[in-house]
């Protein structure tokens, strides 16, 4: 019996080890096999194009025929502000404008089930000069989230050609961007470039409506045609018809183009560049580096490393030059450490073969001489014809194109587990405490062992296509040892919290430049790769490498950065000074020599510098005659002291200042003067993620009172409302409320601080209860807390925050959106959600003896075309990430916003406020922001706080206005 029950035991203990065994076996299999990326799946986002084609593609089969719809066979609506135009720009027949805003609709029949491509026929009608987006739906619904943003590419070209666009000191400068329209034919494709070939839709049998809603720009469409894109053939097969068509590789022949000499572009922001970094660049005209000039000398860089942008150049073939050439580029990519660039290269319109999908240039710090060849290194070749033939090169993802979907979907899923964990922990967690995450969160623990394997199948794919081993991969690595440290140790969690948050961050950047596709280009050679002429290599030799950077060094001393161009002597010359960027300096001064100086015929002498030299230049009489971009209180502080110019004395200047809102020109107004002319304005508006809002069934707040109703339901999730705290120089977030209130900042001639007022009062308790009763974060990341969804819904600058989640956080473009800010319920019903505004100006010196020409120059400067082109080319050549905050009202209208988000600009806008700007003003935001940290952190009676801190700011108020001689209130 005994014996009988040792060896059942022994035998079941065999059985256990050899069960363990197995499934050690087993699971080693699966982790080895994901590590080597054969078991990795890809978690697609829900409504997304890979979760569309994984469901509702996987087994469909393609289309048949071609289903053409002409534009102007559209369902009219009333009111839907479409316009047929009839043989338009050389395209016979009837076309239909679309408008900026609003939908056009078509009905079609679909004979049998399938899929389908999306081509259109279109033009890019005249707008704002920024990228046409259409919203795709079909019988009513958006069927992927990727249909709902179709861009459509505008034509551009430069004004003037490389060379001839030169300042005043005979620099070459970039010229400006002109359209360049004609009517294109192109399938619609996925805006991120994760998918090259053209976007698929199901279609059933039947009859079906399809809809395009403007989300921004105008378009003509003459027609609109579903049919299954020719499956692109490859290099094998077309040269095996190149050949039988008789055709043959050139030999010993070989044509360069000097990449700066452009035929077209996608986007106004590709551009030529100045490159230092090597001596032997070649100008566009072949000749050597310029020393003592600023030459533009290749393209490309950061200026063109989005998917989908694309430049052409023209090859011009000899005649009987018709053959078969190859293809070398002098080009590098060294923006984006351990990342490839990839091209698409097609030739007269076309794509030739397979293979050119993707030409990948591999990191580097210098150039390097690139031949698209195979695998062994043969050449691929391409036929170009006699006479003018056209090379195009677009920025795709390429190779690491896998890499970015495995990426996104990873960085999608560590999200997901990050919010589930920040609901259990809050975003301090308590490390001595058990949360019992294995209990909790079970299935968070397992996908943070998977997605573990998945960085580390990642590390390897980078390794497979780029040969070497960088920094992006270990930090995958890391990340991953992290992850899987998690899992086991799932105790250690909350200690391990503010690293994870960490990584997630750094994880989410690496793969946004993954997908970036930076690319110069200094020159192209087309034609035999072995000819005796072809450049034997891309750099020059270490003593010529020298020798350029002596002298570069020399030709630093003979350069003067603060002049921006040559200086004028003329009497009629005007100084001006401009402390913002040197990007912005030179548009500036490109902008006021060939507009300002040739229509008004006044020179203008432009300098970069620190504003902080403006008061001490003043006293020693020494000031600019125009001073660019000056904080709000910095005009009356020079108004006080005599030295800023009263603009209202000139004639015009009631109609000049029509040109801005109120809001705007009052925070200029001292003692019935106008010291400075509103540049930019900004005022809050109401960030909010669309994912998690509707994911939650979230309403958005119109009061306050909503926010109130919905901060437990945030709060529970361990979210939270953001909104921007007060410092000693900003009392803006209080007086948001003091405005709502129907407050005011002064009072009695802005002599006395009206802010302990019953509605300051008031305003200053809801205020200060944020941070008490409401619990409020008393700092804020807004960028990051946006982006990792910690703060769902908050308030801040409309144009910081767009420009920073346009920049820093593109892998949820797309999933966040902006409205007006809440407000307070009226006794008419109404919401009063007035906001402050904040402004920027320039201001004419009083020691200017050139003030009528000053005038002339700010008046030119603040108006609708010099601020609608300087707002364009800024933007052109810093990124979306960099669109201004003008404070011209018709120039904002025609920045590329969509409909939706100019609507809700405009709207804020008319209900903002000035902050009033007085003598001894800056003590106003010291106190209240003191009385703010008498209540919220030494729990101070809020109306006793305020009122003590208000005696204070009078007094200040009272004696500056003494010291500057000004009428005085009467004191008790």
């Amino acid at each position: 019996m005994l014996k009988t029950s040792a060896n059942n035991g022994k035998a079941w203990m065999k059985t256990a080890i050899m069960t363990v065994l197995v499934l050690s076996l087993v699971m080693s299999f699966c982790f080895a096999s994901a590590a080597e990326g054969e078991q990795v799946t890809i978690k697609y986002a829900e409504g997304s194009y890979g979760e569309y084609l994984a469901d509702v593609l996987a087994n469909a089969a393609p289309g048949e025929g071609e289903i053409v719809l002409n534009g102007s066979d559209y369902i009219p609506a009333e009111g839907d502000g479409h316009t047929i135009f009839n043989d338009y720009e050389g395209m016979p027949g009837a076309s239909l404008l679309t408008a900026t805003d609003g939908e056009a609709s078509w009905k079609f029949t679909v004979p049998a089930d399938g899929w389908y491509n999306l081509e259109f026929v279109y033009y890019p009608y005249e707008g704002t000069g920024s990228s046409i987006i259409r919203s795709i739906s079909i019988d009513g619904k958006v069927p992927y989230s990727n249909a709902a943003n179709v861009t459509f590419h505008r034509l551009w070209d430069d004004e003037k050609a490389v060379g001839e666009a030169l300042d005043d000191a005979g620099n070459e400068v970039r010229s400006p961007q002109v359209e360049v329209p004609e009517w294109i034919t192109t399938y619609a494709r996925d805006e991120s470039g994760q998918y090259f070939e053209p976007l698929k839709f199901f279609l059933t049998a039947g009859e079906h409506t399809i809809s395009l809603d403007a989300i921004k720009e105008p378009m003509l469409i003459n027609k609109m045609t579903f049919k299954v894109a020719e499956e692109t053939p490859s290099y094998e097969e077309v040269l095996a018809g190149w050949k039988s068509q008789g055709l043959k590789e050139i030999d010993g022949e070989v044509i360069k183009i000097q990449a700066e000499n452009s035929y077209r572009k996608s986007h106004m922001s590709i551009y030529p560049v100045n490159d230092r970094a090597s001596g032997i660049t070649e100008n566009f005209d072949g000749s050597g580096y310029n020393y003592n000039k600023q030459t533009l000398n290749s393209i490309g860089g950061d200026k063109w490393q989005q998917v989908g942008q694309w430049i052409e150049w023209v090859v011009d073939v000899p005649a009987g030059g018709e053959g078969l050439y190859s293809l070398t580029l002098r080009a590098k990519q060294n923006v984006v450490d351990g990342n490839q660039a990839a091209r698409a290269v097609y030739v007269n319109g076309e794509l030739p073969y397979a293979e050119a999908a993707a030409i990948t240039f591999n990191h580097s710090t210098s150039y390097k001489l690139n031949t698209f060849s195979d695998a062994e290194g043969n050449p691929y070749l391409f036929h170009l014809k006699e006479g003018k033939n056209v090379i195009r090169l677009e920025n795709v993802i390429g190779d690491f194109s896998e890499v970015v979907t495995i990426g996104r979907s990873a960085v999608t899923s560590l999200n997901e587990c990050y919010l589930q964990i920040l609901m259990i922990t809050g975003t301090s967690p308590d490390f001595d405490r058990n949360y019992h995450f294995d209990r909790m969160i079970p299935g968070v623990l397992d996908e943070l062992e998977y997605q573990a394997g998945v960085l580390e199948t990642l590390a390897d794919m980078i390794y497979d296509r780029i040969g070497e081993n960088n920094s992006n991969q270990s930090s995958l690595r890391q990340i991953a040892q992290r992850l899987r440290k998690m899992h086991d140790r799932y105790d250690k969690i909350a200690e391990m919290y503010s690293s994870f948050k960490s990584d997630l961050g750094t994880l989410a950047n690496m793969v946004n430049d993954m997908a970036k596709q930076p690319l110069q280009v200094d020159y192209l050679l087309l034609g035999d790769a072995s000819a005796e002429t072809m450049p034997e290599k891309a750099e020059a030799g270490f003593f010529k490498g020298i020798w350029h950077e002596i002298r570069l060094f020399i030709s630093s001393f003979t350069t003067d950065y603060t002049n921006i161009g040559a200086t004028s002597k003329s009497e009629d010359a005007i100084t001006v000074w401009y402390a913002g960027g040197i990007e912005q300096c030179k548009i500036i001064k490109q902008m006021a020599t060939d507009d300002f100086s040739t229509n008004y015929n006044i020179p203008v002498n432009l300098q970069y510098i620190q504003m902080t030299a403006l008061l001490p230049a003043t006293l020693a009489g020494r000031s600019p005659d125009v001073a660019l971009g000056q904080a709000a209180a910095d005009p009356i502080n020079y108004a006080m002291r005599d030295a800023a110019y009263d603009l209202s004395k000139f004639e015009d200047f009631e109609e000049v200042v029509k040109a801005f809102p109120e809001s705007a020109t009052m925070q200029f107004t001292y003692e019935g003067g106008v010291y400075a002319l509103p540049e930019t304005i900004t005022f809050p508006v109401m960030f909010y993620r669309t994912d998690i809002v509707s994911k939650n069934g979230w309403t958005l707040p119109k009061t306050w009172e909503d926010v109130y109703a919905l901060l437990p339901e945030m709060q529970k999730s361990n979210m939270n409302f953001g909104y921007p705290m007060s410092t000693t120089l900003d009392a803006t977030p209080f007086v948001h409320f003091l405005y709502q209130y129907g407050g005011e900042v002064y009072k009695n001639n802005a002599m006395e601080s009206d802010i302990d007022s019953p509605e300051g009062i008031n305003a200053f308790i809801e205020w200060t209860d944020l941070y008490t009763t409401y619990q409020f974060e008393k700092t804020l990341d807004f960028n990051n807390r946006m982006r990792r969804g910690e703060m769902p819904v908050g308030i801040n600058d409309y144009i910081t925050g767009y420009n920073t989640l346009t920049l820093s956080a593109p892998e949820i473009k797309g999933l966040w959106s902006f409205t007006t800010i809440p407000g307070h319920a009226q006794e008419d019903g109404t919401i009063n959600y007035t906001a402050a505004a904040t402004v920027t100006g320039c201001i004419l010196l009083s020691q200017s003896d050139n003030k009528e020409n000053a005038w002339e120059f700010m008046k030119w400067w603040t108006g609708t075309e010099a601020q609608t082109r300087y707002s364009t080319e800024v933007e052109s050549v810093l990124g979306a990430g960099a669109r201004n905050h003008t404070a011209n009202l018709e120039a904002l209208k025609q920045l590329p916003w969509t409909n939706d988000e100019l609507n809700v600009i405009l709207d804020q806008l008319e209900h903002t406020k000035g902050y009033p700007q007085v003598p001894g003003g800056y003590y106003s935001a010291r106190h209240i922001y003191n009385a703010y940290v008498d209540v919220v952190l030494s729990a101070k009676d809020q109306r006793e706080s305020l009122l003590d801190r208000v005696a204070e700011v009078n007094t200040e108020l009272y004696n500056k206005r003494k010291e500057y001689g000004l009428s005085l209130p009467e004191r008790d």
